[in-house]
């Protein structure tokens, strides 16, 4: 593969560094932490960083006074969920400090004077193991006493004790004689200026997911209702406004197949060519209705004429 074991492999881990796996979140974290001040100025992006640093150790040393004990909230979800998983495995005594545990058919031997465990997850994190664990809860020993000193307050104090001082504005800087800095010069390139992070070699590319269309009226892949030509199962039929109301083009010629020889309303003889128009109210006389926009006056309706191609 080309890649050390070091970076990947558990069992070939640094167990100087207490850390239960290596990836490169980190620095993915940090491109998304500070993208949007990626395009400033390299003044402004500095000073921008520098008071997000400022304030993220401000905050952390603000929430370790609030801790109850000398082990991180963090690390007590993990201890739970080990002693947890510990409770399915069985220990065997063989001496004050030293045991084996069975973990389905495997046996692992346990030293809780040296913090080990065959596993070698308890040198790797700094946290005791589900083995550890139920050693350490049957013994009836109090379980953050085995916790790596690098994951406890006073070391979490001791990263964030460091003060990131503030720095006046650059309007109050003393201003230097006879030296006159420019900005670098600046060529521009082709294109849109790139934005997005330069990929490895061996970093999978993501695809966009895809999906067929599909069309709601006829349900067929390839097309949108918009486009459909009601080549499908269904077809949809278009609606013929008359006046106020809507009818189908569908449910008129059933009604003149219906009646064959006379329509009523019709204002000619039904024949099997050329158009026949209809009075939508011929057979009820015109009635006056209420005008909303001038209520003091009638207004005759007058007949709605569909016009029907046989």
């Amino acid at each position: 593969m080309g890649i050390p074991l070091q970076s990947w492999c558990i069992h070939e881990f640094d167990t100087h560094v207490k850390v239960e796996h290596t990836t490169n979140n980190i620095s993915e974290n940090l491109n998304s932490w500070i993208d949007e001040l990626r395009s400033l100025p390299a003044l402004h992006m500095l000073e921008s960083i520098r008071r997000k640093l400022m304030k993220m150790a401000n905050k952390r040393l603000e929430a370790l006074k609030k801790w109850d004990g000398n082990v991180p909230p963090a690390v007590c979800k993990k201890l739970a969920k080990m002693q947890d998983k510990g409770r399915f495995v069985t220990v065997l005594c063989a001496s004050e400090t030293k045991f084996e545990v069975k973990d389905a058919l495997i046996y692992y031997n346990v030293d809780l004077e040296n913090y080990t465990c065959d596993c070698g997850f308890w040198q790797v994190s700094g946290i005791p193991c589900k083995h550890a664990m139920a050693v350490i809860t049957t013994k009836r020993l109090n379980i953050r006493d085995f916790v790596h000193k690098y994951l406890t307050k006073e070391y979490y104090l001791k990263t964030y004790s460091h003060v990131i001082n503030p720095i006046p504005n650059e309007f109050l800087w003393p201003e230097i004689e006879h030296i006159e800095v420019l900005p670098p010069m600046k060529k521009k390139m082709l294109g849109r200026p790139k934005k997005n992070r330069k990929k490895s070699k061996d970093e999978p590319v993501k695809h966009k997911r895809s999906g067929g269309v599909r069309c709601s009226g006829c349900g067929e892949f390839g097309h949108n209702a918009r486009t459909c030509k009601g080549c499908g199962s269904t077809s949809t039929h278009k609606s013929v406004k008359t006046g106020n109301s809507s009818q189908s083009a569908h449910n008129i010629s059933a009604i003149v197949r219906v009646s064959p020889t006379n329509v009523v309303g019709c204002s000619q003889p039904l024949t099997t060519s050329g158009p026949l128009y209809c009075s939508q109210n011929a057979s009820q006389p015109s009635q006056p209705y209420n005008n909303r926009a001038n209520p003091g006056k009638t207004v005759q309706k007058k007949d709605s004429i569909i016009h029907v191609s046989v």
